[in-house]
């Protein structure tokens, strides 16, 4: 073979393997939602320093611990790092892969799934695709598939190749591509979970849970738990070998038993390992099923979970003697991270408000800027108490509308600033480059065109409806958090 012909070879190869390596993030699913992404776990890989504390598991991990919360009251670094409905096995590569980058103080590992064996494609997809090729996740995906067999599963995993080259899975997603999957990119998380609530995935709605079952006995298959005992065994020995300390953690969950409880103190017993089960300490930590979870059987909403993280990281620093790293420069990034997660949390209260005047008790936040147009009519005349609300907004009175009925009314308040504001009987309008952006407004009445308008760099966010219009701008996330009319002539009613 001559030279020319080998360098061809060469080349060929390497522009396939290119071709093959892009084409594996441009086909492959990006799990792109709060518990399924992709991005969250790559995360894991990018943090500016390594966390003192990981934490490893399913669900229970990303949705029931807050590691900015943690931080935030004892300035101790950690990481929800984590995949849904996690099979034991793979929380043992996960333990592998947070040793293998540089190994923290201490490994909490959630034992909702100790006694079971997790056999779901989509999950062991879920747990595998985002993370990176080494020797463990090769050692792992043989060892699942043996698994699979010992089991004598019928769910049918697709070869070990495609797990290493994912493109070989989703080649036929071909025609389900959109945008995000086009301007993907592997090094910039895809939401703000991801680049800045180190792998925590918080929700705020509430469900009434159910703790009645506790008691109900539960049927163990024999030879999952002889399989699991030695996965735990190997836990055990990898951590003490590293310098680790581990942790083992139940976080409140109405779909926890008894039988579980006992078996799994029984092996850390075993092994020395303390076991901080959360059934324990509901009372003490105020628990409160009716307000704190945002299901019946799993998972804990953002209230239930501030509880949790606060006890859990009193309890961190107490046993562990972690360091303080709040005012530390280096760590600056999580004093920034705290305040996202802050603002990102008002918003949603903010997005959910009907009432007139708790909203506009919401919009006192000095990181807002806050646009607000009128169309049609005020109805300042038949509810004047709710117009005389406006000025919660704003420290002086300005303009009133109380008595108004038909005028256009522009206003713009910047960080608690009053930029703009006019009332009128003609239609008005507003320009202006606020910080980076271009805003453009107008307001008209019924008899004056009967039309508003509040575009932010030409794109339009006025809810079409009669009454006061609001568009909320956060600064801190720099997006738009909020666009709503509330029809002050129909009593308030909120339209988004």
């Amino acid at each position: 073979m001559g030279i020319k012909q080998l360098l061809r070879i060469l080349c060929f190869s390497l522009i396939f393997f290119l071709l093959l390596a892009n084409s594996q993030i441009l086909f492959q699913d990006k799990w792109v939602s709060l518990s399924n992404s992709y991005a969250r776990v790559r995360q894991f890989y990018q943090e500016e320093q390594r966390p003192e504390v990981v934490f490893i598991g399913s669900s229970h991990v990303h949705y029931n611990i807050n590691p900015l919360q943690i931080f935030d009251e004892y300035g101790i670094t950690s990481y929800d790092f984590a995949s849904p409905d996690q099979d034991f096995s793979a929380s043992r590569l996960y333990i592998e892969e947070s040793i293998r980058m540089g190994p923290p103080k201490v490994i909490v590992l959630e034992v909702l799934n100790m006694t079971r064996f997790v056999n779901s494609e989509v999950r062991h997809r879920q747990c595998l695709d985002q993370l990176p090729l080494s020797l463990n996740k090769l050692k792992y995906l043989l060892y699942s598939f043996e698994r699979n067999k010992l089991h004598k599963s019928d769910v049918k995993y697709d070869s070990v190749v495609s797990y290493l080259f994912p493109t070989l899975r989703y080649h036929d997603r071909w025609d389900k591509l959109t945008k995000n999957d086009l301007d993907w990119d592997p090094e910039i998380p895809y939401y703000h979970g991801a680049t800045h609530y180190h792998g925590y995935g918080p929700h705020y709605y509430t469900v009434e849970a159910d703790f009645s079952g506790y008691d109900e006995p539960i049927a163990f298959d024999n030879s999952i738990l002889e399989e699991n005992k030695k996965i735990f065994s190997d836990i055990v020995a990898m951590c003490e070998k590293s310098g680790v300390e581990l942790l083992l953690l139940k976080t409140p969950s109405p779909s926890w038993r008894r039988d579980k409880h006992d078996l799994i103190q029984r092996w850390a017993d075993k092994y020395h390992i303390p076991f901080l089960d959360y059934k324990d300490f509901l009372e003490e930590i105020g628990i409160d099923a009716t307000t704190d979870f945002m299901d019946k059987s799993h998972h804990l909403n953002d209230n239930g979970v501030t509880k949790v993280s606060r006890h859990l990281g009193k309890y961190l620093q107490e046993k562990y003697q972690l360091p303080d790293h709040r005012g530390d420069s280096r760590y600056a990034v999580w004093e920034t991270d705290y305040q996202i997660y802050e603002q990102d949390k008002a918003s949603y209260f903010l997005s959910h408000e009907t009432d007139w005047s708790r909203y506009l008790e919401k919009l006192k936040d000095p990181n807002y800027t806050i646009y607000v147009a009128a169309k049609d009519n005020i109805g300042g005349v038949l509810h004047p108490e709710l117009a005389k609300q406006l000025c919660l907004i704003r420290e002086d009175r300005g303009v009133t509308i109380e008595g108004k009925t038909h005028s256009s009314y522009l206003l713009v308040i910047d960080k608690g600033e009053v930029i703009y504001e006019k009332i009128s009987d003609q239609a008005i309008s507003y320009e202006s480059e606020t910080g980076k952006h271009r805003v453009e407004m107008e307001s008209a009445h019924f008899k004056a065109g009967n039309k508003a308008s509040i575009k932010i760099d030409y794109k339009e966010y006025f809810v079409d409806r009669r009454g006061i219009g609001i568009v909320v701008y956060d600064n801190i996330l720099e997006d738009v958090v909020d666009c709503v009319t509330f029809d002050i002539h129909g009593g308030g009613t909120a339209y988004r």
